[in-house]
Order: C-alpha cells, then structure tokens, then sequence
C-alpha cells in the first residue's frame, strides 16, 4: 500500500501544572495537558490533579486523577488503510495512596487505582478500526523502601492487578 504523508504529521503537547499548599498538612496539585494532531484535527484537553493530606506519625494520604488520551498511530487513521473517524483513546485514572514513614531509613506505601478505559480502537469482523472497545484495569500495590547509609537502599513490593477489556459490544 502506497501511502500519502504529504502533510506531514504533527503531533503539539503541552502540559501546566500548578501546586497550591493553603497549609503545612495540606497540598492540592492541579494540571493540564493539551495535545493537538493534525491528522485528526483534534485538541485534546486532559484535567489532572492530586490531593496530598499529611496526617500524624509521619504518614500522608494521596488522592490523584487524571484524564488521558492517546492519539491514534496514522496507520489506523489514514483513508488508504484506515478509517479516517477514529478517535483518541481514553483512560480515566484514579489512585489512592497511603504511605508512612516507619523509621529514619524506613518507609511503607498501600497504594489502590482505577482505571476506566474507553473508546479503544479495535478491528471488526470487516479489518475496519473503530471506536469499540473498553475496559478497565485495578490493582492494589504494597511497597517496602529500606535506605542503609548514602549509598545503598533497596525495596520489596507486592502488586495484585486485574484487567478485562471487551473488544467488540455484545462480546464477553
């Protein structure tokens, strides 16, 4: 297949973000992330955010979420190949964290995330890409830092995640 670039392919991002800490226990994280392609022709405008909260002990409690979306690669956009509609991916993503400091050179993290997954591209029964697909994933995470001295440290983590994905409406 003889395929026209001609164009070119353009691909602008950009990202702000902006910490606000009204008091010493408390820090709020808001971003922002714009991607432009010019092969869809689409802005993409991605809200981020964290919340931190320090709680006695030397612990802290995270809450952050954030919207992304992944551009499709041109082979699943193009005319000659491709279907020209298709869309960005999306994933909604959400973590809770709770981490805290057991001693001077030990700390622990129980983190949990969501992720909702939408509009996945995928193929249907006729090889046309189309916006189809979903799914999420989860996970818990526990993890176990140790720092002995300035030049040695080391961990031990523990991940359990699950993901399900559907390709097509209708299918398991």
């Amino acid at each position: 297949v003889n395929l026209n670039l001609s164009q070119g392919v353009d691909l602008i991002e950009g990202y702000v973000q902006s910490r606000y800490s009204p008091f010493e226990f408390l820090s709020l994280s808001l971003g922002l992330r714009l991607d432009y392609f010019n092969l869809t022709d689409r802005v993409s405008v991605e809200p981020r955010g964290s919340l931190r909260l320090k709680i006695p002990n030397d612990s802290e409690l995270r809450f952050a979420y954030g919207k992304y979306e992944q551009s499709p690669p041109p082979y699943q956009i193009l005319p000659e190949i491709g279907n020209p509609d298709v869309k960005e991916s999306q994933a909604n993503h959400y973590i809770l964290e709770a981490e805290r400091q057991i001693s001077p050179t030990t700390g622990i993290k129980l983190a949990g995330y969501y992720k909702d997954l939408k509009n996945l591209i995928r193929r249907d029964a006729q090889a046309a890409y189309l916006n189809q697909g979903g799914g999420f994933a989860r996970g818990v995470e526990l993890l176990l830092r140790h720092r002995a001295g300035e030049k040695f440290f080391g961990w031990v983590s523990y991940a359990n995640a699950l993901s399900k994905r559907r390709d097509r409406p209708g299918e398991p």
